[in-house]
């Protein structure tokens, strides 16, 4: 609750990466709310300073953008501190992940996605 410096538009956050790696340019959602997007990944910071890419157990700052469709969307409103957030993934972009990633892909990030594949009821 102490780590929402914006609720809305763009929505800045304090998280905890808790499975897999988390990049800029990633859309999230929430599944609990029906798969609710949010926005997508416009900036991370890791003690001050902007990366690209945040991994399990690293507690960082993300700026979530949101286009006119999700920009009514609000921390507080729609969501809160018991949602939990997820990158949404769909077939294509598990595809991708196997042509253009997998070198950078470890096998604890497959059984993410294997289990998240369960989440969005990707065949």
């Amino acid at each position: 609750k102490q780590h929402i410096f914006r609720k809305q538009d763009p929505i800045i956050l304090g998280c905890q990466v808790v499975g897999g790696q988390l990049r800029t340019g990633t859309p999230i959602c929430i599944p609990d709310k029906q798969n609710l997007v949010i926005g997508h990944v416009a900036g991370i910071e890791n003690n001050k300073k902007a990366v690209q890419l945040a991994r399990r157990g690293d507690t960082v700052c993300v700026k979530i953008e949101q286009t006119t469709a999700q920009n009514h969307i609000m921390y507080g409103r729609h969501f809160d501190h018991n949602n939990q957030l997820y990158s949404q993934i769909t077939r294509q972009s598990i595809d991708t992940l196997k042509e253009h990633f997998k070198d950078e892909m470890k096998k604890e990030d497959w059984e993410l996605i294997i289990g998240m594949k369960k989440v969005f009821e990707i065949q």
